[in-house]
């Protein structure tokens, strides 16, 4: 059972919508004993869910109660203003944007990983010297 991990809004969506790697998202949830998160994942989720209504590839009734739904993936979260400084400061060292840099600042605060579906964000991470779950596919 691994201690924490962060879970980031592509994670989260995973988890929520019918996906090829939502068994892998929710497994390795449940074998966390603290899921943290950025308050940012709540407006990122809602963001995504508002894109796929938009472009008619879900039903606008179904995206608040996924929307919470993801939420409910989450123990603990972080008010983003705890995390921004810090998170700007990565951002211009890591050349990668400050909104995913909470998630980064968060896990090196806690010492744990960050779950993403995102290439993109898991290798920065990764550069960074902070864990991703699940590996990353090519």
């Amino acid at each position: 059972m691994s201690a924490r991990v962060v879970l980031d809004a592509s994670a989260a969506l995973e988890a929520v919508l019918p996906g090829p790697r939502a068994a892998e998202v929710l497994d390795a949830l449940a074998s966390a004993t603290l899921v943290l998160a950025p308050g940012l994942l709540h407006c990122e989720v809602a963001n995504a869910l508002s894109k796929l209504v938009r472009h008619g590839d879900l039903p606008a009734d179904q995206a608040p109660p996924l929307l919470e739904a993801a939420a409910g993936l989450v123990d603990v979260v972080t008010p983003d203003e705890e995390l921004t400084t810090e998170a700007l400061g990565l951002a211009l060292t890591a050349g990668h944007t400050a909104y995913d840099m909470t998630y980064a600042v968060l896990a090196r605060r806690h010492a744990c990983a960050v779950l993403t579906m995102d290439q993109k964000l898991a290798r920065t991470l990764r550069s960074l010297g902070i864990p991703t779950q699940p590996t990353a596919r090519a």
